[in-house]
């Protein structure tokens, strides 16, 4: 069960399977010992010291090929020692399955980043997420185990696609300020931030990591100066928060959304036609529309850039029909109904 953690393209993921593997050994080498009356013979103690060179070699580096290289080694040298007694599967067998695979679990992470890929995006530029030496933190989404995977070089954060489907969704409910402020987000992404190698009374790496709690802080601190940045940006969304709806349940409606209160009862851009305010998504659709063709609504989506889009044509169905005009959506097939007026 273990060594199915390898079979997948998070190298993260595969380095974390090797550790437990590794744990694994280290029980069944305190068997070993016990079968032969509590010592190891002169070559499996030249194995073992073998083992643990290429143990600190791989918790000496921050690479993770370099990292992954060395732990595989060990655990070779454990398969061989442990052959006759145990018989353990070889992590060789894996690794073949893995090449075998791969296409597919490279095509199932395109596949993810499509459907969920422009909140974590936004994430990514809204954040703009540094580690402790300052260098850039990736964020994607991949077949990991946990929810969130953080890699050994500091440099990657890793949604597990349940997580990043749960966010995608809160996003577009309730607002990218709201997505942000879950822990997996904000928490987990300050406490890579932060982290930084533990150090021995001789100044070396115990191979652990530290995330001090004021310098997570700071990281939430940097990160939320960010998001404020981003906000005033025009590829921002236009709120931040907005007040949440109650989903669809076999096709019945989504709750009204409550009246938002103005403050002085100023429009944020002038009026087209006197309908819709300019460069508005009801605005953008009314243009496209009142040429009287059909529609599909994932082509509207693919032409606004935007995943929202029914409250929108709900708005422009009412704004329309002071000109005589008709919105007929009709399923996934929109239409506009001008009566021959231009």
């Amino acid at each position: 069960m273990i060594c199915k953690g390898l079979v997948t393209t998070d190298i993260g993921q595969r380095i974390n399977s090797l550790l437990y593997i590794l744990k694994w050994y280290d029980d069944a080498i305190i068997y070993l010992t016990f079968k032969q009356t509590g010592a190891l013979t002169p070559e499996q103690r030249k194995s073992m010291d073998r083992v643990h060179k290429s143990r600190l070699q791989g918790q000496g580096t921050t690479f993770n090929d370099e990292k992954e290289t060395a732990y595989k080694t060990a655990i070779r040298i454990l398969e061989k020692l442990m052959d006759k007694l145990l018989q353990p599967p070889r992590i060789d067998s894996f690794y073949a399955i893995l090449d075998k695979k791969k296409p597919k679990l490279e095509q199932k992470a395109e596949n993810w980043m499509a459907k969920y890929g422009q909140t974590i995006q936004m994430f990514q530029k809204a954040l703009e997420p540094v580690n402790a030496a300052g260098e850039k933190i990736e964020i994607s989404i991949g077949p990991v185990q946990e929810e969130v995977q953080k890699d050994a070089e500091l440099k990657r954060f890793v949604f597990r696609p349940d997580i990043a489907k749960q966010l995608h969704r809160k996003r577009q409910r309730e607002g990218l300020l709201s997505a942000v402020m879950e822990p997996t987000v904000i928490e987990e992404l300050a406490r890579l931030s932060a982290m930084e190698k533990e150090l021995d009374q001789n100044h070396t790496w115990t191979g652990r990591w530290l995330a001090p709690g004021l310098k997570q802080n700071a990281a939430i601190t940097r990160m939320l100066r960010n998001l404020i940045a981003f906000a005033k940006l025009a590829e921002a969304p236009k709120r931040l928060v907005k007040a949440a709806v109650a989903e669809v349940i076999n096709g019945q409606p989504k709750a009204p959304r409550a009246v938002r209160a103005g403050f002085g009862g100023f429009h944020k851009g002038p009026l087209v036609e006197g309908m819709f305010i300019e460069n508005s998504t009801a605005h953008l659709l009314y243009e496209i529309l009142k040429d009287g063709k059909s529609y599909q609504k994932k082509e509207l989506r693919t032409k606004l850039g935007k995943d929202a889009i029914n409250s929108s044509l709900a708005k422009l169905a009412g704004a329309v029909v002071a000109k005589g005009w008709k919105l007929d959506v009709n399923g996934n097939t929109v239409t506009m109904h001008t009566g021959g007026q231009p």
